[in-house]
This record gives structure tokens, C-alpha cells and sequence, in this order.
């Protein structure tokens, strides 16, 4: 852990993202002890529950990709996709 943290602050990471299957505690405690932010979950390993942003493979997709880039830009942008979401 020490080494993974010494590396994100390094490369000035903005952003590190719990897999919605996997408990965010390690997530967490990265961003805490780095200034990254942890805000932003990300479907990895499975889809979604039915009605979440995840509930098929586009719309995993889709809330993936706007996780990712709120990470990159603070928050400041998402990804929009029409028709999707």
C-alpha cells in the first residue's frame, strides 16, 4: 500500500475507482492517504442490480465512462451519451 500511495501522489492521480461488486474500503483509504478522490464507482466484475445505471451492458457502459471522466476532471464534466442514461 505504501508503494502504491507514494506512486499515486507521484503521478498526481485525481482519481481512484471502487468496483461496485468489491467492497470500497481499500478505495477509500488510497484516496484519503493520496487527495484522490473516491466518489466514483466503476462496474467491473458484473452488471448492475435492475434499475441501476448498470442494470445492462450499454448503460454499464455508459456509467462507466461518465464515472471515469468526472474522476479525470473533478467533477467538473460527465460523459453524456443521447438516448443512453
Amino acid at each position: 500500500m505504501a508503494n502504491l500511495t507514494d506512486q499515486i501522489r507521484r503521478e498526481g492521480v485525481r482519481a481512484v475507482f471502487p468496483e461496485s461488486s468489491l467492497s470500497p474500503k481499500v478505495a477509500q483509504a488510497i484516496a484519503r492517504d493520496t487527495g484522490a478522490s473516491s466518489n466514483h464507482t466503476l462496474y467491473g466484475d458484473t452488471l448492475g442490480p435492475k434499475g441501476s445505471a448498470g442494470a445492462s451492458y450499454v448503460t454499464m457502459e455508459h456509467a462507466n465512462a461518465d464515472a471515469m471522466v468526472r474522476g479525470f476532471t473533478g467533477g467538473a464534466r460527465g460523459c453524456a451519451i443521447p438516448g443512453i442514461g
